[in-house]
């Protein structure tokens, strides 16, 4: 194994451990793959690290497994579900408000999370092309 592989593969074992604890889930299955950080009941699917972990990489994938976690931790998928309104349109704004309370739990309690979770966002919105005024 290479130093840099070595590293990466030490970097995905930090954001494992990191998504155990702070979704107070010690026994959750963490794997890797996909474009964003998903969640189904204790597992937890984080996207794959960039080869070169530079700086805003880090940050990025920290805050795609903080997100995860905090989703753990502070989600109840059976109210959401009963409180879930009808219509598409409705339906997304309500998922879209309940990311938000569950980010911002994590972000008030830890700057860290914050500025991880933010640098998530800032990636997808640069992916949506969100942040251009012809989008």
């Amino acid at each position: 194994m290479t130093p840099k592989e070595k590293a990466r593969e030490d970097f995905k074992r930090a954001l494992v451990q990191t998504t155990r604890a702070l979704s107070a889930t010690p026994e959750v299955e963490v794997s890797f793959g996909g474009e964003h950080a998903s969640v189904s009941g204790r597992q937890a699917k984080i996207p794959l690290p960039a080869r070169v972990i530079d700086r805003e990489a880090a940050m990025v994938a920290r805050g795609e497994a903080d997100g995860a976690a905090l989703r753990l931790a502070h989600h109840d998928a059976a109210a959401s579900a009963r409180a879930l309104p009808k219509g598409a349109e409705a339906q997304a704004v309500f998922r879209a408000l309940e990311t938000a309370r569950i980010e911002a739990i994590g972000a008030t309690a830890l700057r860290g999370v914050g500025d991880n979770l933010a640098a998530a966002l800032d990636k997808s919105i640069a992916e949506r092309r969100l942040d251009r005024l012809d989008a």
